[in-house]
């Protein structure tokens, strides 16, 4: 069963394709490790996935109560620890 699905996703940051209808699905017992060169596009498709980058075309669908959390390469603590930090409640990703 398939809980994360990417429909010809295509992404362009800064005028530069990153992703042109890439198809991909997660299943539910899949446990996943993004590899690749800096600017290859690692970070950005996980933010495609949290919503913080928008899709130029495509969809992103899930399964309802599926939640992906997402702590960032760089991050300025204002208060609490990092265990803190990453322990947060993802919010839900919404379908695109």
């Amino acid at each position: 069963m398939h809980v994360v699905n990417l429909h010809h996703v295509t992404a362009n940051l800064a005028g530069r394709e990153i992703f042109r209808d890439l198809i991909w699905n997660i299943g539910n017992r899949d446990r996943i490790g993004l590899v690749g060169p800096n600017g290859a596009g690692k970070s950005t498709l996980l933010k495609m996935l949290t919503g913080q980058i928008p899709l130029e075309s495509g969809q992103i669908v899930t399964m309802p109560n599926i939640f992906i959390g997402y702590l960032p390469q760089d991050i300025a603590l204002e208060s609490g620890t990092l265990w803190e930090v990453a322990s947060i409640r993802p919010r839900r990703l919404r379908a695109v």
